[in-house]
């Protein structure tokens, strides 16, 4: 986690002027659904984004976006409602877009790279850290090896992939004295879809998924290993709309998947089911409303969302609603200027506390300052310098 800081402060300024353009750059709670086992929405029902997705999909976009505007490095810094400098960092790109050196006053960063895009070497410290990442690819094999200040090895990942490019194993080994591992097999069938995948810690196997209609999804139960099976089917319908449905067998649960399209094939909605009966998440879309729920297993409501976009497809209204011994709501709200730049953003917690950020850009569409807000006053203010080659 420490090794992706650097880059997610980094990556913050041009996803801010990605968010003031969309509203909120996680813009689609059906990509989570479809992309996202049933039993990992159970166990993970009060988040319903896939954070760690998007987070590298926004940073390609603020890559290419330093290469269209030809951006060196970027500065920053925020001060309280005294005046008084609270951060500042500074960020160094190479031609490519890439980071390659991060500076602020908890620590910094460099990185290395083969051709300006490949990483070999990245280096991360602070006061009390200090971390050595190096990359070797030597044909389908990738070994990525973290050693500390002292130049001992604290961890190493070993990626094999096959002709194909696809990933077939995962292997880490961590440990005061390395000696622990876990990794990640994947089997793949003549059409290039995977077919199973298992977990393996310390050498043994944990779990295994397969992915298989055969017996619908029948598990074979193994002592002491965690099998899963996953099979999809799609039922079609005489006016070209269709509906496609996945189901997971996981540690002894079931779990039914529906998903509803038109013709066109734009999401309609979302439902997923427990045991084929129990609903526990419902994600619909009626026209520029969106509507997500999450239950838990006995049928109660425990998360609400809603979201509502403007006719350019931006948000401009968002409510989050938990359910529980204490009801807790926020409410969100964007304002966008005539070019679709978001000017103002505001989030309110039971109606009661309500934080705001006021935005201000460049000629070129770029934040170039933001304020923020409470209650009314402002509590620190953000100024963004920009560097161009």
């Amino acid at each position: 986690m420490k090794n992706k800081l650097t880059t997610i402060a980094s990556s913050l300024l041009l996803t801010l002027n990605s968010t003031a353009q969309s509203g909120y750059q996680y813009e689609n709670y059906f990509s989570y659904f479809a992309n996202t086992p049933a039993s990992e929405l159970l166990n993970q029902r009060n988040n319903t984004i896939d954070y760690n997705n998007i987070f590298y999909t926004e940073e390609k976009k603020a890559k290419d976006k330093r290469i269209e505007l030809k951006l060196s490095g970027t500065s920053v810094k925020s001060t309280n409602k005294k005046g008084k400098i609270k951060y500042s960092s500074d960020t160094k790109f190479n031609s490519k877009g890439r980071v390659i050196e991060f500076n602020d006053s908890r620590g910094g960063q460099t990185i290395r790279y083969n051709s300006d895009t490949i990483i070999t070497e990245n280096i991360t410290f602070s006061k009390k850290q200090y971390s050595k990442i190096t990359y070797h690819q030597e044909n389908t094999t990738t070994t990525t090896r973290e050693t500390n200040k002292d130049n001992k090895l604290i961890k190493e990942n070993i990626i094999t992939k096959n002709e194909k490019g696809q990933t077939i194993s995962n292997f880490s080994r961590f440990g005061k004295k390395l000696e622990f591992s876990t990794e990640f097999k994947i089997f793949y069938n003549s059409e290039g879809k995977i077919e199973k995948r298992q977990h393996f810690k310390n050498g043994i196997l944990e779990h295994e998924w397969t992915y298989d209609c055969s017996d619908q999804g029948k598990l074979m139960k193994k002592e002491n290993v965690y099998e899963s099976s996953t099979c999809k089917w799609v039922e079609e319908k005489n006016d070209g709309s269709y509906i496609s449905y996945s189901r997971e067998l996981s540690n002894g649960n079931s779990y039914l998947s529906k998903y509803e399209f038109n013709k066109d094939s734009v999401p309609l909605s979302v439902k997923v089911y427990l045991q084929d009966t129990i609903l526990i998440s419902h994600s619909e879309k009626i026209g520029t409303t969106e509507i997500v729920k999450h239950y838990n297993t006995k049928g109660k409501l425990i998360n609400l969302n809603t979201i509502i976009t403007n006719s350019e497809g931006q948000r401009i209204f968002c409510q989050k609603t938990r359910f529980g011994l204490i009801k807790h709501t926020s409410i969100m709200t964007y304002e966008y200027d005539e070019n679709g730049k978001m000017t103002l953003s505001t989030n309110s917690y039971n109606r009661n506390i309500i934080h705001s950020k006021a935005y201000k850009y460049e000629e070129n569409g770029m934040i170039n300052a933001y304020s923020s807000s409470k209650n009314g006053e402002i509590i620190s203010t953000t100024e963004i310098l920009y560097t161009y080659n």
